[in-house]
């Protein structure tokens, strides 16, 4: 892996001089300031093969998910009567250890890209093996429900959420016209796990202590090791390695040349040094500005500007590939800072850049662009949609943002993990979409299904066991909600890839499907009625789960997807908080589920509702969020009020035509009468 810089990421990581250091004053020649074409960093991306070792890492992704989800979502109904009798707790308080699980299961995620870009997918997912196992057997020794709240709940959660995300990125990086068939087959492992493991967990417990049910889980999840060690990353082929070396060496030997020529001119080495000098901050890894009141100087801003703005000429080599913010500025930082520290040693000998340094410059940079968490569509569960296919880099990479940013200042440097750390979190998370009515809608339509949809699989068993079924046939009914929810993955995602179909509109039918049966669930009494409500509801969360990054695609494009898919999980990870322990309170109270079923059911409803009118909504954004950065001159006011002024005669015109349409039948006849 490269090296990791700590000055690549962000402009923000700029660093203010001492103001009694006025030697030197940094400043960057507007002459001098360039950036590696676009064909180079076209040229560094390495593009996704769609197959080969791919599909082992699809094979290893659903063996995770059978593991980590069919433990997350059934071990808890038969460890939670168990464990309420042990500690003599109430369903509420036991019920926390494993909504615990499920927040952290979403809170992992973005802490997690910050590691996964600093030290690579295999690695992080080893980790996360490790530690989920670790929590499981660490619950063996647990003397209080505290005790498990940290290791059943927290440490186990955590690890579980940091395989999930290391496998959806590295199946990403492997995919991209199949990245939607890929991305299912592998998210298929959940439900095929939540139909294996509630008779696997119910019939452990029969024969097993608790303790040594805990310590067999553990045992189970160590298998997670095998499958985490599959994912590996792209590398760059030797070819690949040949033509970045070249690209580079002509743009370095053209700089090497325009300093040769300076000195022929007359000027200095001492002048050329001082030059040098002020031209990089990148010496000692940071950014060295001329700044007064905390706002970088406009020579350093246009300068930026220009060499991130890079050719809107299209390369189809991208075909889909999502750069986000840091990904053309780490090559710029990586070669500016080898350009010049290879420029004034150049000079004295007279060549070209080395080939070795040349060669480890290359690698750097092709590993530092392909980092899975640097580009917008690492967490895109469906293909990548032909509209985005031929896109420039400027199309791709949000340059004003990254402009509009530079004046924020940073004056002390940062750990090389502490950057990486909080580059992906804000890449991952941030409150500025909650600013969008159309986001914050479908934020909540989620945080409301969320508390409903792991009520079901908690208590269901209990209210079958309530109504004389046997301990194995109700752990049966969450195995048909596994199964139904596998077939059903496949059957939604088949239909949203029809032309006229909208991916929200089925996330809302499908609200309405799981939230109504379940809110009709206390009035079934019989086996086959409680089989029925398992295929209904397992085959409206299916849509819930599986097409959430299709439809916020639409909302907030491929530029904004990351981050704010990773601030749902982070809204769903607290709504995780509150279903399973309100839904075990109200059991505490009435003596039954009904009221646990009937509120879990109903939000569901609620978010259904709410989500038909998220494109009316934003309809409306959009027609509101018109660009309006600029005055608009006198003479186009003019043109726009005269435009309006039409339209509005148009309107009045149309009103006039249809009233005249349709009362002119009624006049003649009272004119003829």
């Amino acid at each position: 892996m490269a090296p990791c810089e700590d000055d690549v990421s962000d402009a923000n990581d700029l660093t203010i001089n001492d103001s009694n250091k006025t030697d030197k004053k940094p400043a960057l020649n507007d002459e001098r300031c360039t950036l590696p074409d676009e064909e180079l960093i076209a040229d560094a991306l390495i593009t996704p093969p769609d197959g080969g070792w791919g599909w082992v890492i699809v094979a290893a992704l659903f063996a995770n998910l059978l593991i980590l989800d069919g433990i997350e979502l059934s071990a808890g109904q038969a460890l939670l009567p168990i464990l309420s009798d042990h500690f003599s707790s109430t369903p509420s308080a036991v019920s926390l250890i494993f909504s615990l699980q499920s927040s952290f299961y979403y809170f992992a995620g973005p802490f997690s890209g910050a590691l996964v870009n600093a030290f690579g997918c295999r690695f992080v997912a080893l980790g996360g093996a490790l530690l989920c196992a670790t929590g499981f057997f660490l619950s063996t020794f647990a003397t209080s429900i505290t005790y498990l709240y940290f290791t059943y709940g927290v440490l186990a959660g955590t690890g579980m959420g940091a395989i999930f995300l290391c496998g959806l990125s590295t199946v990403s990086q492997y995919f991209e016209s199949k990245r939607g068939l890929a991305t299912a087959i592998s998210l298929c492992g959940a439900g095929a796990g939540t139909f294996i493991m509630p008779p696997v967990i119910t019939l452990l417990t029969e024969y097993y202590h608790w303790r040594q049910v805990m310590l067999l889980i553990a045992g189970i999840q160590l298998h997670n090791l095998v499958f985490a060690a599959l994912y590996r990353s792209l590398t760059p082929t030797r070819k690949q390695l040949i033509e970045v070396e070249r690209r580079l060496s002509k743009i370095l030997t053209a700089e090497f040349n325009q300093n040769t020529e300076s000195i022929e001119e007359g000027k200095s080495r001492e002048q050329l040094e001082s030059t040098e000098a002020s031209d990089s901050s990148l010496k000692e890894r940071d950014y060295k500005t001329v700044a007064k009141n905390g706002h970088v100087s406009p020579v350093l801003h246009r300068n930026m500007q220009r060499a991130l703005s890079v050719t809107t000429a299209p390369v189809n080599r991208f075909t889909g590939r999502q750069l986000s913010l840091n990904v053309v500025r780490t090559l710029w930082v990586e070669f500016w800072e080898f350009r010049n520290a290879m420029c004034l040693q150049d000079l004295e000998r007279a060549k070209v850049p080395d080939e070795q340094e040349l060669r480890k410059l290359s690698y750097a940079s092709i590993v530092t662009l392909n980092r899975p968490m640097n580009r917008f569509d690492s967490l895109y569960e469906g293909a990548i949609p032909d509209s985005t296919s031929r896109q420039s880099i400027k199309g791709t990479v949000p340059m004003d943002r990254m402009a509009e940013s530079i004046p924020r200042i940073i004056q002390r440097k940062r750990k090389c993990f502490s950057v990486v750390l909080r580059n992906v979190l804000r890449d991952t998370f941030s409150i500025r979409l909650f600013a969008s009515p159309t986001y914050s809608l479908f934020t909540l339509c989620y945080v409301l299904s969320t508390i409903g949809f792991f009520v079901p699989f908690l208590y269901l068993p209990s209210q079958a066991e309530m109504l004389g079924s046997s301990a194995e046939m109700a752990s049966f009914l969450v195995s048909i909600i596994g199964i139904v929810n596998t077939i059903s993955r496949i059957l939604w995602g088949w239909l949203v890839d029809r032309p006229r179909v909208d991916a929200m509109q089925m996330i809302n039918c499908a609200n309405l499907v799981a939230g109504t049966s379940t809110v009709v669930l206390p009035y079934l009494n019989y086996y086959p009625e409680l089989v029925v409500y398992c295929v209904f509801f397992g085959a409206g969360i299916a849509s819930l789960i599986s097409q959430r990054s299709v439809a916020l695609l639409k909302f907030v494009g491929m530029k904004n997807l990351t981050i704010a898919l990773g601030s749902i999980m982070m809204c769903m990870g607290f709504a995780c908080l509150g279903g399973q322990p309100l839904a075990g309170y109200l059991y505490e109270i009435y003596g039954n589920y009904n009221a646990a079923f009937g509120v879990s059911g109903g939000l569901m409803v609620v978010a259904g509702f709410l989500g038909f009118s998220l494109n009316k909504i934003y309809s409306w954004e959009l027609s509101k969020t018109q660009p309006a950065d600029k005055p608009l001159p006198s003479s186009q006011k003019n043109a726009e009020s005269s435009g309006e002024a039409k339209s509005g005669l148009s309107l009045l015109a149309r009103l006039r035509h249809m009233l005249k349409m349709k009362f002119s039948p009624l006049l003649c006849s009272m004119a003829r009468a």
